[in-house]
């Protein structure tokens, strides 16, 4: 189940950022940069949303294949992320982007207020 991690849990992720380039991200995960962390299990995190302040946008984490991201991702944004950024005024988001070992895509983009997600493969 998708859930969003409080401020003293994001080192929590950081298992899944250390070998990541973002230095954004990182900051986040460290606290040293405001954001929010949406996590796949709670128990047994494989893969993270993360909010980047800073950036107005999302990055991708973690495990592709994450069963709880995969399956719930797009609920998950339509009822707990989406109006959230509505009630800011936020319609436009910067697009995610997840590569893991350079076999999967996953974009994510808010036009207008329309969540749209598209998923491609590359090897």
């Amino acid at each position: 189940m998708i859930t969003e991690l409080g401020l003293s849990q994001f080192y929590q992720v950081k298992h899944l950022t250390d070998a990541y380039r973002n230095i954004e991200v990182k900051a986040v995960v460290s606290g040293m940069n405001p954001g929010r962390i949406y996590v796949d299990d709670a128990d047994n995190i494989k893969a993270a949303l993360i909010w980047v302040h800073g950036q107005s946008g999302y990055q991708l984490v973690g495990d592709a294949e994450s069963k709880p991201f995969r399956s719930e991702l797009r609920t998950y944004m339509q009822t707990h992320i989406l109006p959230e950024l509505m009630a800011l005024q936020m319609t436009e988001v910067e697009t995610v982007l997840l590569m893991i070992a350079g076999k999967m895509c996953l974009s994510i983009w808010l036009v207008q207020g329309s969540l749209t997600m598209a998923r491609s493969m590359y090897s």
